[in-house]
């Protein structure tokens, strides 16, 4: 079943990606993404399962900061980013975030940057 208009902007803001980021991920502008979140034309079943399918990459990568010790490590930058990392910077902090706030570690910046 398609995901909500509301529950696409939920989760989209809970991965922490703009529209344009979860659109490039996606194949479609962010136009086309808050054109779904403003409910002008339905969320296509391909998206839901995409959008679902991102959101188990996301909790696997939270279940691994999850089980390191000392600060979680994340990218200021895209371009600080490791090159097989095919989402946003801004979605690898959104998940440290949430892991930092779950166990009470900090967050730094990776120090061997690409």
């Amino acid at each position: 079943m398609p995901i909500t208009p509301a529950g696409l902007k939920a989760k989209r803001e809970w991965l922490g990606l703009s529209a344009a980021q979860i659109g490039n991920v996606l194949g479609v502008s962010g136009r086309t993404i808050r054109h779904w979140e403003a409910n002008k034309h339905p969320v296509p079943e391909w998206a839901t399962d995409q959008i679902l399918d991102l959101i188990q990459v996301t909790e696997a990568l939270e279940a691994t900061m999850a089980a390191g010790t000392g600060p979680i490590l994340t990218y200021p930058t895209d371009q600080a980013r490791p090159a097989d990392m095919w989402l946003p910077a801004a979605w690898h902090r959104a998940a440290a975030a949430r892991v930092a706030h779950q166990t009470g570690r900090d967050i730094d910046y990776q120090e061997d940057q690409p």
